[in-house]
């Protein structure tokens, strides 16, 4: 009987850390996309208000060269939390890439179920420091 509360106790453990905004790897082929690059913030397209009960885009910008390809986004909602994980596509070595900036846009569809201050968090990559960083921006949520 210990031994399976031991387990269950390290099996919670696990997913504690896995939950943890850093420690979210990227898909195989993806990287985080770049939010920050060289000083620039990137641009989020959303509402300042909703109403409770509404279906809102929101759209997150990332950086790149001319090689960038968008790939997926991840979204999830826990409480008054949007989390969003914008990831572009990686480029084949050796691809050549002209240094021109080029932009993609990630879209998600977010319902606001309660009323209030909504925290929107959105994890990325900062260039040139190739480090986590993350942008938060706040929706108000109305009856």
């Amino acid at each position: 009987m210990k031994a399976l509360h031991a387990s269950i106790i390290a099996a919670m453990l696990l997913l504690a850390h896995i939950g943890c905004a850093d420690s979210v790897a990227p898909p195989p082929g993806m990287r985080p996309g770049v939010l920050v690059h060289y000083g620039d913030t990137a641009d989020f397209t959303m509402p300042s208000e909703v109403f409770v009960g509404s279906s809102v885009e929101i759209i997150v910008r990332t950086f790149g060269s001319s090689c960038l390809r968008k790939g997926r986004t991840d979204v999830a909602v826990a409480g008054r939390r949007v989390t969003i994980r914008p990831y572009d596509l990686i480029t084949e070595p050796g691809t050549v890439c002209g240094d021109v900036r080029a932009t993609a846009d990630h879209d998600v569809d977010v319902s606001f179920t309660v009323s209030g201050t909504w925290e929107i968090i959105v994890h990325g990559q900062k260039m040139p420091a190739d480090k986590h960083v993350t942008v938060r921006r706040q929706i108000l949520a109305r009856d």
